[in-house]
């Protein structure tokens, strides 16, 4: 022990370098764990908000609700076991000052609302909800947005916190809002709560399946 001390007495320099280096080890697995944490975050955000149990989606989807594509004829075979949530999907690119970025627009329901830091929920079929994030883009409320490449454009009635999907911002419309918008598709129909006999019954109709939120989010 006393050798010990003498040499860290004696090489100061070196060992100062040492602990400086351990120092900056550890910032840099907390820093990336911090990042790793924050891009995990906007993977799966806007999905964790809906707050359901079960989701029934493509059974070809590999469980992606961005490859999810349910027929109408299943979706009314679906709510005929039991009643939940459609939510519909659109990923469109919108026109910025900076290019164009895409967005991933969702059809608000009953029990799907997100809670606006600003503005109002789109209340007529030309207004959308846009993420919080968008705004570093130079939106506003009350300013349109373009869809690229089309004659079509939402007015921006308001924006909410970490509604990201697959890294992508999502917009939400009312139901009339994603029937004007080329390209939207059933995704998923989300429940709060299936007993195993409805379960059973929707695994038996033609191409979907019952997943639960922890398997869409893995």
């Amino acid at each position: 022990m006393k050798l010990a001390l003498k040499e860290l007495t004696y090489y100061k320099f070196k060992y100062l370098l040492v602990t400086l280096i351990l120092f900056l080890l550890a910032f840099l697995v907390l820093f990336i764990s911090a990042l790793a944490q924050g891009l995990a975050k906007e993977n799966v955000s806007g999905i964790e908000q809906w707050n359901k149990s079960e989701y029934v989606i493509a059974s070809d989807a590999d469980n992606n609700l961005s490859q999810s594509n349910i027929t109408d004829k299943s979706d009314e075979a679906i709510n005929n076991v039991a009643k939940g949530d459609t939510i519909k999907t659109a990923m469109q690119k919108v026109e910025t000052d900076s290019g164009k970025t895409d967005l991933m627009f969702t059809q608000l329901t009953d029990n799907i609302k997100p809670d606006p830091s600003e503005g109002h929920i789109p209340k007529s079929d030309n207004e959308v909800l846009l993420n919080e994030k968008l705004k570093a883009e130079g939106f506003e409320v009350g300013d349109k947005i373009k869809i690229a490449d089309k004659d079509q454009s939402f007015k921006i009635s308001g924006f909410a916190n970490n509604i990201m999907f697959s890294h992508t911002s999502m917009a939400y419309v009312n139901e009339d809002g994603m029937n004007d918008l080329k390209g939207n598709h059933i995704s998923v129909v989300a429940y709060d709560s299936l007993s195993d006999s409805q379960k059973d019954e929707i695994n038996k109709l033609d191409d979907v399946k019952v997943i639960s939120q922890d398997d869409m989010l893995n």
